[in-house]
């Protein structure tokens, strides 16, 4: 139960208005949370600069200015992955039946007025969701901001993720205080302010401390505090305080992080992100990344020289023949000479730097003697080109790559970064078995938290009553990672290696899905196909060859030779019947199974006819006298004819 001593000392702010008592790992997790956003941010991070100390400010500038985040998009699928745990087939949250009730849990948590978000599980994976990511040290909390007005009155909970820089305590399971978002308008010392809100829980026991004033006394500043629970005895003065209870079996607000780094004998931890393992990779593909687009611009184009007459001149100010006189900066005497910065005492127009700009030079002097002894110049070419070298960018190209492979291989993401054409099934489908586990263990992590959220809704609206409404969050374990590209590779493999129709089909409507969509005709038509073809997976000669056996194996039995060459002729004519029954009747593919089946054995039976007995000699159209030898399409000593 909460008391006076706990909260009091977290009443008095420092300057930045925060409470003095903070957590051990406080600055930790404030400087973590800011580290993550820093590292996928869109800004040029000022790490890059470490790396190059000896650089000049204006080089720092130019990458500054045309940085560009390589990495953005690997925090932007581990966000998106997440996603997929609510999006999982056997993901659920199941209430349990309510009879003759008015007001549920389930109607309040499904409410799209629960929140600004929607129903708490939008609120949820929104907001906890992303925390869990970019700020692992921020705490979910569930308390009613405000009392009833009434014992009649249900308390209204709502979902809160508190920011660690606003998470000045928190001890597992045992005590917390939080800043909450809500601001109140008070009277400060300067005018009218925002006033803060703390919110202290423990195991049993909530209440929300709200400004109300801020007075100047001296050189001091006293803030005066509305607290739920404290009363004020008008007469004696004495204070007593119940702060209101939550009815939790658990505190109702905890870390979202899942994976603990240091943890005190208190209680108080400090936890890291998923992404916090790709930090080192992604800084140094980030610093090759901005020496790539430095080369890029600058080293790419060969560099034109040509030359020049010497009239060709620097412009400068107060160049002559590339020196500019130097004055006191005091007193203004002049103190001597010193090269232009300009033309860096070459006299002659600068040169911007850049690979695209003409370098010019001076033509030479006099370089030896003709025949006569007098001076001339050997022959020159009045200009030309200096090719630069392309191995440089080639190699960084290959760094980055590989801190690019080392960063999404941390998050078990390296087959989202790209799929070779040259690596095999095999390597695919264990890339994707790896996330597929680390969904499965960060799903477990994400659905215990939502359902405690729900539960602890339940708890403070209802009370402990509430055990008959309380929520299972079902946690998922099939996810889908695949895409039309992947699903095509895996379809073109298996049916190249041969493999059982039934791995080939669901493969095969799985990339009509991506395609064409689960409405599409041509999804319809497969999974019809898939349900009514009495002959699956056999090729049109394998049917022909099945239909002739029929012919000498079933000649005493007129009824069955009739029902099996019917259905030989339905998986024949499939696609046709098909064809014709929808021209005729438009909705055929939306109709119940069994009403298609009947219409498609009908348009069969008109198309087959009554089948003869006797034998029909291919050559004379007359019946086969005589022993008959049935002979293949094909043959079967060459199958590759099939």
């Amino acid at each position: 139960m909460l008391t006076l001593p706990q909260i009091v000392p977290f009443l008095k702010l420092d300057s930045g208005g925060n409470p003095e008592r903070r957590h051990e790992y406080y600055n930790q997790s404030v400087a973590h949370a800011e580290e993550i956003a820093k590292v996928f941010g869109r800004k040029y991070p000022d790490y890059l600069n470490v790396n190059r100390p000896k650089e000049r400010k204006e080089y720092r500038d130019y990458r500054a200015k045309i940085y560009k985040n390589p990495f953005r998009s690997l925090h932007g699928k581990v966000l998106k992955a997440l996603k997929y745990i609510r999006q999982a087939d056997d993901f659920d949250i199941v209430f349990p039946t309510q009879k003759e009730k008015t007001d549920t849990l389930k109607e309040y948590v499904e409410s799209p007025m629960f929140s600004k978000k929607g129903s708490m599980q939008d609120w949820f994976f929104e907001k906890v969701g992303k925390g869990y990511v970019n700020d692992p040290n921020a705490v979910m909390c569930v308390i009613p901001m405000q009392q009833p007005a009434s014992d009649q009155d249900y308390a209204r909970p709502v979902a809160m993720l508190i920011p660690s820089e606003r998470v000045y305590m928190h001890r597992e399971g045992t005590f917390a205080v939080l800043g909450a978002p809500e601001k109140v308008p008070i009277q400060g010392v300067e005018g009218i302010t925002a006033g803060k809100v703390l919110i202290f829980v423990d195991a049993e026991s909530y209440c929300v401390a709200r400004q109300v004033q801020v007075q100047q006394a001296g050189e001091k500043e006293y803030a005066s505090w509305q607290i739920d629970g404290l009363l004020i005895d008008e007469v004696t003065g004495e204070a007593s305080f119940s702060p209101p209870l939550h009815n939790c079996p658990l505190m109702p607000a905890v870390k979202v992080g899942q994976d603990c780094t240091e943890e005190n004998d208190e209680g108080e931890t400090c936890y890291e992100s998923i992404l916090s393992g790709a930090f080192e990779a992604v800084k140094e593909g980030q610093a090759v990344e901005s020496d790539i687009q430095v080369e890029r611009n600058f080293h790419v184009s060969a560099q034109e020289w040509r030359y020049s007459p010497k009239s060709t001149v620097c412009k400068a100010k107060g160049c002559e023949g590339g020196t500019i006189t130097a004055r006191d900066p005091i007193s203004g005497n002049v103190t001597g000479k010193i090269d232009c910065p300009t033309c860096k005492g070459s006299g002659r127009g600068a040169n911007s730097g850049s690979g695209l700009d003409l370098i010019e030079v001076s033509p030479a002097t006099a370089t030896g003697f003709d025949n006569e002894g007098r001076p001339m110049n050997i022959p020159t070419p009045p200009g030309g080109f200096i090719p630069r070298p392309v191995e440089s960018i080639q190699e960084l190209r290959k760094e980055f790559d590989r801190y690019s492979r080392e960063a999404y291989a941390v998050v078990n993401m390296q087959f989202m970064r790209e799929t070779p054409i040259d690596q095999s099934g095999t390597a695919k489908r264990y890339d994707r078995e790896e996330m597929y586990r680390e969904l499965n263990t960060v799903g477990g992590h994400i659905c215990r938290m939502l359902e405690n959220g729900l539960k602890w809704v339940g708890y403070q609206r209802y009370g402990k009553v509430v055990t008959d409404q309380l929520p299972t969050v079902i946690e998922p374990i099939r996810f889908n990672l695949e895409n039309a590209e992947l699903t095509r590779e895996e379809l073109k493999e298996a049916k190249d290696k041969k493999f059982d129709p039934n791995i080939q089909n669901p493969l095969t409507k799985r990339l009509i899905e991506y395609r064409a969509g689960k409405e599409s005709d041509y999804y319809r038509k497969f999974e019809l196909k898939e349900k009514l073809d009495p002959y699956p997976g056999m090729q049109p000669e394998e049917k022909l060859f099945l239909l002739s056996t029929m012919y000498v194996l079933l000649r005493g039995d007129p009824e069955a030779l009739k029902v099996s060459v019917e259905a030989v002729w339905l998986s024949i004519n499939f696609d046709a019947l098909i064809s014709e029954l929808q021209r005729t009747n438009p909705d055929f593919l939306t109709l119940d199974l069994s009403e298609q089946f009947t219409m498609m054995v009908e348009a069969n039976k008109k198309r087959v006819g009554t089948p003869t007995e006797q034998l029909i000699d291919p050559v004379t159209g007359e019946p086969f006298k005589g022993p008959a030898v049935l002979q293949p399409v094909v043959n079967f000593k060459n199958n590759g004819k099939i």
